[in-house]
């Protein structure tokens, strides 16, 4: 009985240790290895599924909005959200616009002293009745002088790759496809609008006010 007693109280010491140190140190790294954020939304709840089939191309023309509101296309409706104003380590790029001041992106991270790379959070929502692509290669920044910059295709060294829209996501009916957006901003630029192509239609989300 005694032995069965030490038995019992050896195991239980094993769980209860293994309890406190995964409360101390995370079991595993779960921000690395989770799947790329893929998150419900909508009146299916998101139900919607990627093998139900592609949405028709959307048609040629160009839509835009004014940050923070939300664009709506053919098939997309885009969100650049605003972030936090106290990044750690980063400075937060603020703009005063329509009576508020938001900050629009992050930059100068101390992560990558030779370049300064501007860091955007994009919400693609598809809310058609079949599948769309949303392609990194898609996103363009624009800004007040010169050609606008393609979107940066690899994600910071070190950082977390699923916290990053990357390649080409399918999004399924009803779905948002939420992540960061990277851009090089060295020599000072300014940007003036957001721009996601798809496919021969324009997405404009346009910073209209002062960055302070």
């Amino acid at each position: 009985m005694k032995t069965w007693l030490i038995v019992a109280g050896s195991i239980i010491g094993i769980v209860v240790l293994w309890q406190v140190l995964g409360l101390v140190l995370g079991h595993g790294d779960e921000v690395e290895t989770r799947p790329p954020v893929l998150i419900g939304s909508g009146a299916t709840g998101g139900t919607g599924t990627l093998g139900s089939g592609d949405a028709p191309p959307a048609p040629a023309g160009t839509f835009s909005e004014v940050f923070p509101d939300q664009l709506g296309g053919s098939r997309l409706d885009v969100n650049v959200v605003a972030l936090g104003r106290t990044p750690h380590d980063c400075t937060a790029q603020m703009l005063r616009t329509g009576g508020r001041t938001l900050a629009a992106y992050h930059h100068r991270c101390p992560d990558e002293p030779a370049t300064d790379r501007y860091y955007f959070l994009v919400r693609m929502t598809n809310h058609t009745k079949g599948r769309v692509y949303v392609r990194l290669d898609g996103f363009t920044l624009e800004g007040a002088r010169g050609k606008p910059r393609e979107a940066s295709p690899t994600p910071p060294v070190g950082s977390p790759s699923t916290r990053f829209i990357q390649g080409a996501r399918a999004v399924a009916e009803d779905q948002t496809l939420r992540g960061w957006v990277t851009f090089d901003g060295l020599g000072g630029f300014v940007p003036t609008a957001l721009v996601y192509a798809d496919g021969k239609q324009t997405l404009r989300m346009r910073f209209q006010g002062d960055w302070v």
